[in-house]
């Protein structure tokens, strides 16, 4: 399964979401609307199971500033 990001009916000109553990670790990023999450590291490793973080930095197509956060729970199955 993949977490994916937010869309916007007006679409992005810039796009930054990061996704960080409870410690405030950067876990993952990407700068790709279309981009997801498949619950690994940058290098690859699994991600344990629990509480992330998410912070989603843009601009739709209209020069908007649209700044997102919030938690999600990774779980494993």
């Amino acid at each position: 399964d993949f977490w994916t990001s937010l869309d916007h009916p007006d679409g992005f000109n810039t796009f930054d979401l990061r996704i960080f553990n409870r410690w405030g670790n950067l876990m993952y990023s990407y700068d790709r609307v279309n981009g997801s999450w498949n619950g690994k590291t940058s290098s690859g490793a699994e991600a344990t199971e629990g509480i992330y973080f998410y912070k989603l930095v843009s601009t739709t197509k209209n020069n908007k500033e649209l700044n997102r956060q919030g938690f999600f729970h990774l779980i494993r199955k």
